[in-house]
């Protein structure tokens, strides 16, 4: 087995390991790497096929370099994207009349976009019976925090109730008895 056949091999697995998965949206970086590097190598044969014909079909090439670049624009790591980008013009430099995946889709308009009259999407929003806001809608004023209040424990609250002095502390059993005592007999 030549070296070209053992790497266009590994290259197919890496394909078949990439179908495996339900979803490689939150594939390993090292899987990043590896794809990156199966799409490079479906890119070099593809131009390789195309000066030496028979070996590996261009098109089947180019289906399989696809693939990888498909997988990393579906992966969630910031460098999936930029590797897909090089891949995307590496594939324009060596292919520029092959096809290329279509571009994602528009994000929603500017907020700058939609408050100039002039832009294509406010005269189409007018168009359509859209009247742009006249004053932007005020927030609430945040609510105002509280200050925290001191924490009263059952000892001060004794002492508050039977006009007792406490600076918080927690009284001794005697007088705690006492206090219980005249509370049961003027409760009870």
């Amino acid at each position: 087995m030549t070296s070209v056949e053992c790497v266009l091999t590994c290259s197919l697995e890496v394909l078949r390991l990439c179908d495996l998965y339900t979803d490689v949206y939150f594939s390993s970086q090292t899987m990043i790497n590896i794809v990156f590097t199966a799409g490079t190598t479906f890119l070099l044969l593809s131009a390789r096929t195309s000066a030496h014909p028979g070996a590996f079909d261009t098109l089947t090439a180019l289906r399989h370099f696809d693939q990888c670049s498909d997988i990393l624009r579906t992966m969630a790591w910031p460098s999936a994207k930029l590797l897909y980008d090089i891949l995307k013009r590496m594939k324009q430099d060596w292919h520029p009349t092959a096809p290329t995946a279509p571009a994602p889709p528009p994000g929603p308009p500017s907020l700058q976009e939609l408050q100039d009259p002039n832009s294509e999407m406010f005269q189409y929003l007018t168009r359509m019976g859209w009247v742009p806001p006249t004053v932007a809608p005020q927030a609430p004023p945040p609510a105002r925090l509280q200050p925290p209040q001191p924490e009263v424990n059952f000892d001060m609250q004794l002492a508050q109730l039977f006009g007792g002095e406490s600076d918080g502390s927690v009284f001794d059993r005697e007088s705690r008895n006492l206090t219980l005592k005249r509370l049961i007999t003027t409760t009870g």
